[in-house]
């Protein structure tokens, strides 16, 4: 029927919020194997990874439309939704779902990891790759990646210069 769990009466307020933390824990841990499942894609063949595979695939989806639209500072998630083939709240609520990410969130994520790889393998200045991933504004792009990963762009250029 589409249940994850219920209660029978009479239940305990404790036992309550237990479960409710156990289903919000789980639904965690899935968005998690869902997500890494995106980047490490190594699924068997049975029915439980079977689901897990249409869902990965969705993700994939995405990941390739924003990718072929990275550099579009004008993409948005009606231009995602429409590719995919679903209405704006039905992909929000699918894609909140598999990886806890709203849609804004994952392009986000997605720009920022994309410049991590263009540190690493160009000799493009800072706001070159922040235009190149689709930011409008460099200092919104550096606010963003400190927020990420705990240091500015050209602190993590220069520790990658110096590692290289």
């Amino acid at each position: 029927m589409g249940a994850n769990a219920y209660i029978t009466k009479p239940f305990s307020k404790d036992y309550l919020v237990a479960r409710i933390e156990q289903l919000l824990n789980e639904r965690k841990l899935f968005q998690e194997r869902v997500w890494q499942s995106t980047q490490e894609p190594q699924l068997e063949d049975n029915y439980e990874q079977f689901l897990v595979k249409k869902d990965v695939q969705f993700i994939e989806k995405i990941h390739q439309v924003i990718e072929e639209n990275l550099e579009n500072s004008d993409f948005n998630i009606d231009t995602i939704a429409s590719t995919i083939g679903l209405s704006r709240s039905a992909f929000f609520k699918k894609l909140k779902g598999l990886t806890g990410f709203a849609p804004v969130d994952l392009v986000k994520e997605i720009r920022l990891n994309k410049s991590i790889e263009l540190i690493k393998s160009s000799d493009m200045t800072i706001t070159e790759i922040a235009f190149a991933v689709g930011f409008k504004d460099s200092g919104y792009f550096s606010k963003c990646f400190r927020k990420k990963y705990n240091q500015s762009p050209r602190e993590y250029l220069t520790e990658w210069r110096k590692i290289k």
